[in-house]
């Protein structure tokens, strides 16, 4: 009796207006946060807006294109990163990937190159870092491929995207920057969630890389401990590049969200 009590009153309780979620990346990691979706989508919680950066970002626009945590689960881990195989490519733009089957792949679920962020039916935006004014913004308007682009071009990986204000980069390069004030301004809310992958011992290797690949740090200020509600989960026994991995890591990053579900269903009901 009590269950079924409780399924009526998350059905009941749909509307989290006053929240927008941010999620961070992290490749084939950051596909982990896929759980999210899949906790609002089984409660029946929308929020007011999801933001996302870099395969964040990737999530965010799945959202917004109304796909099912099953369609994102099952589109992310069949995808497969192929290096560039134009040398020219390569030295003029120096970077590793081709750009073409990333926009391929955001095009499997968007289906129009023309889409305008505003005119999807839920509120989205990205995180990406602009080259030219050296500071993180967060993109609301606009082309919704060529900014899913941009808050994925990691420097040294996938090409910088060229926009109307400058040239950008993966909004996820720096870790405690989530641009609260810009988010709440943007779409109006009170509160914002941040979901994080913990950075694990054995990837740090990895980290001090990419590190060397990074522009100057934005002048934008970590702001993670002005969140509402920050929660890192584990996401370590999985590579960058492991795709095949993400429907077991969903599943485990899940698990994590129900473990703090009290603190959720505080800005999420």
């Amino acid at each position: 009796m009590w269950t079924v009590f409780k399924q009526a009153l998350r059905l009941w309780k749909t509307n989290a207006s006053d929240t927008a979620i941010v999620l961070k990346g992290g490749l084939a990691k950051g596909f982990g946060e896929i759980a999210v979706i899949r906790y609002l989508q089984e409660n029946n919680i929308r929020p007011k807006a999801v933001i996302g950066a870099s395969s964040g970002a990737q999530i965010a626009a799945m959202w917004a294109a109304g796909m099912t945590w099953q369609e994102m689960v099952e589109a992310t881990s069949k995808f497969q990163m192929s290096l560039t195989t134009s040398y020219y490519e390569l030295l003029t733009e120096r970077h590793l990937f081709g750009s073409q089957k990333i926009r391929d792949f955001f095009l499997s679920y968007i289906h129009n190159t023309d889409v305008d962020m505003e005119s999807m039916q839920k509120n989205v935006g990205f995180l990406s870092h602009n080259l030219t004014t050296k500071k993180l913004e967060l993109l609301s308007k606009g082309s919704l491929v060529q900014c899913l682009i941009a808050s994925n071009a990691h420097p040294g990986i996938i090409a910088s995207q060229n926009l109307p204000n400058g040239q950008y980069i993966d909004g996820d390069i720096y870790s405690g920057i989530y641009l609260i004030d810009d988010i709440k301004h943007r779409f109006k809310v009170k509160h914002v969630i941040g979901i994080s992958r913990e950075l694990e011992s054995s990837g740090y290797l990895t980290e001090i890389i990419l590190d060397l690949l990074r522009p100057d740090r934005s002048d934008a200020q970590c702001d993670e401990d002005r969140l509402d509600l920050l929660l890192k989960y584990n996401s370590s026994g999985i590579g960058y590049a492991e795709f095949s991995a993400i429907p077991g890591l969903v599943d485990s990053v899940y698990q994590q969200l129900l473990d703090n579900e009290k603190a959720l269903q505080k800005y999420l009901c």
